[in-house]
């Protein structure tokens, strides 16, 4: 199943943030990883096929490539697609 989250930029950003932090909340709570993830920031970054390893706050830790780590806010995020 893929699921694809995307801010139209119209319904204000603090909401979107709200729908990634409680989707990336939901979904990690069984305590595994959320994986193949595609990120789309608002800085034109597009991070394909992470790892979403936690969430704290308004940060997601994602992996790439199995290695390195990096923090993303959720703020950040403009359009998410797990699957």
């Amino acid at each position: 199943m893929t699921v694809t989250l995307r801010s139209d930029n119209d319904s204000g950003r603090s909401t979107f943030s709200v729908v990634v932090r409680t989707t990336c909340e939901d979904a990690l709570s069984g305590g595994e990883a959320i994986k193949c993830v595609s990120l789309s920031l608002d800085d034109g970054t597009v991070l394909e096929d992470v790892e979403v390893e936690a969430i704290l706050g308004g940060v997601l830790f994602i992996r790439a490539g199995g290695v390195d780590y990096r923090e993303v806010g959720v703020d950040a995020v403009v359009r998410m697609v797990i699957g």
